[in-house]
């Protein structure tokens, strides 16, 4: 008998001890991948990791723990029990900080489901309705950029420019002096107030706004390594002249990589197909 299936029992001893069923806290996603889930805890500004047979296992206590079709059973095997195995002893029952590169630091004396709670990525009571609503993004799918493959001259005015500036300079000061979960908050129920009303997305409209941002935004930055400044003053822009596309976040683990952009359905905003076609999305708003 493998040292899962013996641990096993112990598990679920405590978890029905500690509540029995667990939850994802509000404002924390997961998005699975072939090494792990990765976790985007909006409330901490932070991604946090966690290999795939902690995660397989764990996805059997706790809800909305999302399974890939690579794991299998054999990875739990390999690992032992999470909630038995003190951290960090198994790589595979600690938390890593993907954006410093370093495990968090957790008490040895508590198991993963612990561990995850006092770090306030859990909760034993579900919430009644979930704060953001995230919406379906597929990546799977032929994939058109608007600003690459449908383009159009620009035309900048000078009421264009100053436009430019004005959402650029907000973005800037909302990222260093708001929490990213305020901006998201914003963006979420902005986007919801135009499709209530029945929006749908211009392409005409769009590719003329897109191609009078690219022509502003070499003057004043560039988008590579700029991805979330880029995304937010866009949105910005294009919701100044009544359009809304979706703010995507995604992530990558070959190698790590975090990536925000702007889609609608299958029209990628100001962005290369290339660029988002192996990342997995972790929360579309």
């Amino acid at each position: 008998m493998s040292e899962h299936a013996k641990s096993a029992p112990a598990f679920e001893s405590a978890a029905s001890s500690m509540g029995g069923e667990y939850f994802l806290a509000p404002l924390v996603f997961a998005c699975p991948t072939r090494h792990g889930v990765i976790l985007l805890d909006l409330k901490r500004n932070r991604y946090l990791g966690l290999e795939s047979s902690a995660a397989l296992t764990l996805s059997r206590f706790v809800r909305s723990i999302p399974k890939h079709k690579e794991w299998t059973e054999s990875n739990i095997e390999n690992a032992g029990d999470p909630s038995t195995a003190s951290n960090p002893v198994r790589p595979g029952a600690v938390l890593l900080d993907l954006v410093r590169n370093r495990y968090l630091d957790l008490e040895s004396s508590d198991n993963l489901l612990q561990s995850m709670l006092k770090e306030g990525l859990l909760t034993l009571s579900p919430a009644v309705e979930s704060e953001l609503a995230p919406t379906e993004i597929d990546l799977r799918c032929a994939l058109v950029s608007i600003g690459d493959e449908i383009t159009l001259a620009p035309r900048v005015r000078l009421r264009d420019i100053v436009t430019f500036v004005f959402f650029l300079l907000t973005t800037a000061i909302a990222l260093r002096c708001l929490p990213l979960r305020s901006i998201v908050r914003h963006a979420h129920a902005r986007r919801n107030r135009a499709y209530r009303r029945g929006y749908q997305l211009d392409v005409g409209e769009v590719s003329r706004h897109v191609s009078t941002f690219r022509a502003i935004r070499p003057y004043f930055f560039v988008a590579k390594d700029h991805c979330l400044l880029h995304a937010l003053t866009l949105m910005k822009y294009l919701a100044h002249h009544r359009e809304f596309p979706v703010l995507v976040f995604g992530v990558g683990t070959e190698p790590w990589t975090v990536h925000t952009w702007l889609q609608y359905e299958r029209y990628l905003v100001d962005g290369n197909p290339e660029a988002v076609c192996r990342l997995e999305p972790i929360l579309a708003v």
